[in-house]
């Protein structure tokens, strides 16, 4: 039984969980950035079960492959966080500014090159077939137990005559977030080349129009999007692959300046009019459609910011455009913590922002986007929560009377 592969329909993390306790390895993340060596190190207990003529090799040794290197290391002292009500428990514990580093970002250009799907994860071949690391996902390692025939799925891949460039990583089931901090930041090198009919552009099926709408801004036109699936391949003369499709960091750690740059740059220039009449100065995003973590008091606390001059806006069913209007034309925001605040991408250096976090839940995404945006960023913690199904989902009600004392130079 042990010895049996992997079937091809369970999950990539299930399938690392499963080669992880072959080997007696317990108490495995399979999210764990390290990943990779997790599973290297369980096949040096578990020989390889299938795709046996298929191995890996580093980049540096593989036929066609040079790399190029777009952004150094960068470390930037983020501007400080203004805490109204105390220091949110999911932010880092302690006082003062925070050093963001963000890693090198580089991509290798491989000459005739094959991009496989097994089953999600984006596993990098050369012309000769050969998996190149560290390049492509961080569960490359099961494409030796997995029930594939991934030769016959590279013999069966599309040809794709020109240059492809992958934007596909680990995280399959795509958000908002993900796609416009990470993905979409990756073709920012590519430059006026992206509008070349002869480049491409591959992702997961786009399901949503914020997707083309992006990809579009980034100069990419329907016909040269490639939609790949999962267990498909394609071959390209040409296949671009950035370094960074493995190690996945929350999407805000994309804050880097050339990220945020091209973003707040070209990808603005691209959506947002250049004449826009009638956008409110001051935001309040409303989560009153949302199916968990709301203000139940909604009503009250605009009663309140109205006086101040705050516009209530609710995100659902506006376009990318319309988003990035908004955010981009904003000098003040109030907001829930939420993938709303993806937007703060586009948001002009020096907006106010607060962003009001139930006491139960939340992550430090945005505020590392809004201090490396240049925003004066601030937090206030509601105490008074009502459980969710899950603390995700926990909805709030505000004491407004002391969250407007609080928040007074912010509005």
């Amino acid at each position: 039984m042990v010895n049996l592969p992997i079937q091809s329909f369970i999950s990539k993390p299930d399938a690392a969980l499963e080669l992880a306790s072959r080997a007696g390895l317990k108490n495995i993340d399979p999210y764990d950035y390290d990943l990779y060596n997790i599973l290297k190190q369980a096949s040096s207990t578990v020989a390889p079960i299938t795709n046996h003529a298929i191995e890996i090799v580093d980049w540096s040794s593989a036929l066609g492959v040079i790399k190029q290197v777009h952004a150094a290391p960068t470390g930037q002292i983020l501007q400080p966080i203004d805490y109204l009500n105390g220091r949110p428990d999911c932010f880092p514990p302690f006082h003062g500014r925070w050093n963001s580093l963000t890693p090198e970002y580089n991509t290798i250009s491989v000459t005739d090159g094959y991009l496989l799907l097994l089953p999600d994860a984006p596993i990098v071949l050369s012309s000769s077939r050969q998996v190149i690391e560290p390049y492509g996902s961080r569960y490359r390692g099961l494409l030796h137990y997995y029930d594939v025939d991934a030769c016959q799925i590279l013999d069966d891949a599309v040809t794709i005559n020109g240059t492809v460039f992958n934007i596909i990583d680990d995280v399959w089931g795509l958000n908002f977030c993900h796609w416009l901090c990470d993905w979409l930041p990756r073709l920012a090198f590519l430059g006026s080349v992206s509008a070349d009919k002869n480049v491409f552009v591959a992702t997961s099926p786009l399901t949503t129009k914020f997707q083309l709408e992006s990809l579009m801004a980034a100069g990419f036109t329907s016909d040269r999007i490639v939609q790949m699936k999962p267990h498909i391949a394609v071959r390209a003369e040409r296949l671009i692959v950035p370094s960074d499709l493995g190690q996945i960091q929350h999407p805000a750690y994309k804050a880097s300046p050339w990220a945020l740059n091209y973003l707040r740059g070209s990808i603005v220039a691209n959506l947002v009019p250049q004449k826009i009449d009638d956008l409110p100065k001051k935001l309040y995003i409303s989560r009153e459609d949302a199916g968990g973590r709301r203000i139940l008091n909604e009503e009250e606390l605009m009663n309140r910011l109205e006086k101040f001059g705050f516009k209530s806006v609710s995100l659902v069913g506006r376009s990318l455009a319309e988003q990035a209007a908004l955010f981009n034309n904003a000098d003040n925001i109030v907001s829930l913590h939420g993938a709303a605040l993806s937007n703060l991408v586009f948001t002009r250096r020096n907006a106010r922002v607060v962003e009001v976090f139930p006491e139960t839940y939340g992550t430090p995404a945005f505020a590392i986007i809004a201090t490396a945006g240049a925003l004066n960023y601030a937090t206030y913690i509601c105490k008074h929560v009502q459980s969710g199904a899950r603390n995700q989902l926990d909805d709030i009600v505000l004491d407004v009377d002391d969250f407007i004392e609080a928040c007074a130079t912010y509005l």
